[in-house]
């Protein structure tokens, strides 16, 4: 099949019909060197907590160690450019975006992000955490169609740990997740 470059028509003086448009669409290609990026996909809850517990907490100390957990998942994760040159790096894979480094406070964090496809009870979620982590009792905070909870605990190097799992209504039904690990300062 021979694809009709549409930029080329143009410049010889004609304009491609519509169906030569549909017969021979034109072909868009990204330079090798830039990633695709993957196609969104809903996440179920209880696999974002798996994720967080996975790749956050055990490696919320180490920036290779993390990087590598990232790797070696088996969501194919995607680096992506950075803006700036401060420690840290943020992955996307279908079902979720992760991120780590510096925080504003200077403390390092990691970050789940996913988006659940249907309405997710935010008791219920941070019910999840609070359980697969071995957490005690969390603060909740919520209003306008998003809540957060947040714990203090242990990380695995002994200092202190924010936890904060949040939750936020999104316009097409489904439920933007967040979970949070971050040194204490």
């Amino acid at each position: 099949m021979i694809a009709v470059s549409v930029a080329l028509l143009i410049a010889q003086g004609g304009v491609p019909s519509a169906e030569t448009l549909r017969l021979h669409p034109p072909v868009m290609s990204a330079p090798a060197s830039t990633p695709v990026a993957p196609v969104r996909v809903a996440i179920d809850p209880e696999a974002a907590v798996t994720l967080f517990k996975t790749l956050c907490l055990p490696n919320l100390t180490d920036a290779d160690a993390f990087a590598a957990a990232v790797a070696a998942s088996d969501l194919k994760f995607v680096a992506l450019p950075r803006r700036d040159t401060g420690p840290g790096q943020t992955w996307r894979a279908d079902r979720a975006l992760v991120s780590y480094g510096q925080a504003r406070d200077g403390a390092m964090r990691c970050t789940v992000l996913g988006r659940a496809a249907a309405s997710v009870d935010h008791l219920n979620m941070s019910a999840r955490v609070a359980e697969a982590l071995a957490l005690k009792t969390g603060r909740t905070r919520s209003g306008k169609g998003q809540a957060v909870t947040d714990w203090s605990a242990a990380g695995p190097d002994g200092r202190a740990v924010r936890i904060s799992a949040g939750t936020r209504n999104a316009a097409d039904g489904g439920t933007d997740i967040r979970l949070s690990a971050a040194l204490a300062k």
